[in-house]
């Protein structure tokens, strides 16, 4: 995959479904990216493991989160001209997990979005077709019961029977918020070696 760079950027986010390539598409940015200083971010550390989203008040503390985050990548940024952040699951995962929303959260987050935009930010989407969805997606190495217990709050939550159904229907989902947020953004398909 040939990565389409613009220079000008300086937040970096990967915005997909699970199985879409996201540590793939981390890495390749990251030795693309290796003449520049590299503040990293998995979704562990956005607060988007998966043992974290059935968290009471999660989507408040993310927000929070969000807020001081971005107050450091503008003070980095602001000190090193060189410096660049790669993130994994922010704006559009918040909306795609997010339980409530009342006013006060939405006018925060609307304030998060203005701030990306002037943080030169670019929103990469790994996509995968759907018949792809239930093998990548399904994470057959974690074989702990929570796992399971987790999946299937989550088809229940969703309102869909399959992995392929929820994961396909929030993979539009992701390209709709992605569309609607004048960010800008590119939808890239991740070549996996292994599936």
């Amino acid at each position: 995959m040939n990565l389409e760079i613009n220079p000008n950027s300086r937040i970096f986010i990967i915005e997909g479904i699970a199985g879409a390539g996201k540590n793939t598409l981390h890495q390749q940015l990251k030795e693309k990216l290796s003449n520049k200083l590299v503040y990293d971010y998995p979704e562990e550390a956005m607060l988007f493991s998966w043992k974290h989203g059935w968290i009471p008040g999660i989507d408040t503390m993310r927000l929070t989160f969000y807020e001081h985050f971005l107050d450091y990548c503008d003070q980095i940024l602001s000190e090193n001209v060189n410096s660049v952040f790669i993130v994994d699951w922010f704006h559009i995962s918040h909306l795609i997990f997010l339980k409530l929303t009342d006013t006060k959260s939405n006018n925060r987050f609307r304030i998060i979005i203005e701030r990306l935009k002037k943080l030169s930010t670019f929103v990469f989407i790994p996509i995968i077709d759907d018949s792809l969805i239930e093998a990548r997606s399904a994470h057959i190495e974690r074989v702990e019961p929570i796992w399971q217990i987790h999946l299937q709050k989550r088809l229940k939550q969703s309102g869909c029977t399959t992995l392929t159904e929820m994961y396909g229907a929030e993979q539009k989902k992701i390209i709709s918020l992605a569309q609607a947020q004048d960010l800008p953004y590119s939808v890239v398909n991740v070549d996996i070696k292994k599936v």
